[in-house]
């Protein structure tokens, strides 16, 4: 999900709101849709060089606005795409105060990210992955993240290659999938914060 935006969130988000979740969709520094950052001459993936740190920083910036506005703060779901489930999975496992996390498409190791490793602390906090079984480096991250869990950690595998918020495009399935799951996890009237992938 290299340069995609928080408009790629639109379609899930609105089936969410619609369950009766509230939904907050971001671009962390060094997306394309942030004001801060410059499209690269030669593509267009950003120009800017963003750390680990100034990423997470925006992710607790996005869930102090959710609990800042009124949203339960011990209810508040994670979901990201691409390098954002990366992302959502090393914001949470140091978070015992986000209950649950999705990972849409995630990778073992981008960018010197560790996800085995990180996902031990996640602890008994449940974890569901989703992928492509024809997306096949993170079909073989989730894979291997699901067996590294030490908790309850659900795999969902879908036909096709589509990655990241293109499989919740393609599947309308993968969509309500996370919807059920939220609202079994978390309940109906839950907050999730979408962090779409950097």
């Amino acid at each position: 999900m290299r340069g995609a935006e928080r408009a790629s969130w639109k379609s899930f988000a609105e089936r969410a709101q619609r369950s009766g979740l509230t939904c907050l969709a971001i671009d962390p520094r060094g997306q394309p849709g942030r004001a801060d950052t410059l499209p690269d001459p030669g593509g267009s993936s950003p120009r800017v060089r963003v750390s680990l740190d100034q990423r997470l920083l925006d992710v607790d910036a996005a869930v102090h606005v959710l609990r800042e506005k009124g949203a339960n703060r011990d209810n508040i779901a994670l979901v990201g795409a691409g390098m954002g489930a990366d992302l959502v999975l090393h914001y949470a496992a140091d978070r015992p105060d986000i209950p649950a996390i999705v990972l849409i498409s995630p990778g073992l190791d981008r960018h010197g990210m560790s996800a085995e490793k990180t996902i031990v602390g996640m602890g008994t906090r449940p974890v569901l992955l989703m992928v492509a079984s024809g997306d096949a480096y993170a079909a073989s991250s989730a894979r291997a993240l699901k067996k590294a869990a030490p908790g309850f950690c659900e795999l969902r595998e879908y036909n096709g290659a589509a990655h990241g918020t293109d499989l919740l495009e393609r599947s309308l399935q993968a969509n309500e999938q996370i919807l059920l799951w939220l609202s079994q996890i978390i309940g109906p009237a839950a907050d999730t914060v979408v962090a779409p992938s950097p």
